[in-house]
């Protein structure tokens, strides 16, 4: 998560924030929406290609391509 918060030069909340409908593989594009940023205007955030290899690595090992890209360690019940 950390080298995609230093490739992308967003805020960290937003990256912890990512979801896998915000990625767009095919256009190397993360959209925003403009609830989670600071000034509430959708950002689109082109991603280099070891940030692609990033979120392609963190699909294979967690995701089903649902809810948060970097889920939390801590379970919630």
């Amino acid at each position: 998560m950390l080298e995609l918060l230093i490739l992308t030069a967003s805020r960290s909340g937003e990256v912890r924030q990512m979801r896998w409908e915000e990625v767009d593989f095919s256009s190397s594009l993360w959209i925003v929406p403009a609830s989670r940023m600071k000034a509430k205007v959708i950002h689109r955030v082109p991603l280099t290609t070891r940030g692609i290899e990033i979120l392609e690595q963190q699909l294979e090992q967690h995701a089903t391509g649902e809810g948060f890209v970097f889920p939390s360690r801590k379970t919630r019940l």
